[in-house]
């Protein structure tokens, strides 16, 4: 859930959506190539992300 200083400087905000895959993509490229598999740990975490916007939405 948005917390107020999340509301308040969106820079900070804690990204509950596809965003935080396409960072880790980005950050995690290797001479130019971007992975082509993700490690366990970003699925449980990006799956963790989707529950909680679902559970906040729904």
């Amino acid at each position: 859930m948005a917390s107020l200083s999340d509301i308040t400087n969106p820079e900070n905000a804690r990204q509950i959506d596809k965003e935080y895959v396409r960072q880790w993509l980005i950050a995690n490229k290797i001479d130019g190539e971007y992975p082509t598999a993700l490690p366990h740990e970003v699925i449980e975490e990006a799956a963790k992300r989707y529950i909680e916007l679902y559970e906040n939405f729904k």
